[in-house]
């Protein structure tokens, strides 16, 4: 059985709530990257934070990945430290 998935369109009127918020956030993507937190530490934390979520995603959907998850993370933190 095979199934095939066929991109849509969306469409959006001008005051649907969903158009400003792709443009604000698209106004967001652009502008410069700063703030009081050094960049190491910012990155390291969103590193920590992606690996934490990755982890909590795959418990969720029911993956058995518990060992090699407990093996990555180990192993980023040799490497990063």
């Amino acid at each position: 059985m095979q199934v095939t998935a066929h991109p849509t369109v969306v469409r959006l009127s001008s005051d649907d709530p969903l158009t400003d918020l792709i443009i604000e956030l698209n106004y967001l993507r652009k502008k410069p990257f700063s703030g009081t937190t050094h960049p190491l530490l910012f990155f390291q934390l969103k590193h920590l934070f992606h690996t934490l979520e990755s982890v909590g995603s795959a418990r969720i959907e029911g993956n058995n990945t518990g060992t090699s998850t407990k093996r990555c993370i180990r192993t980023t933190i040799r490497l990063r430290y």
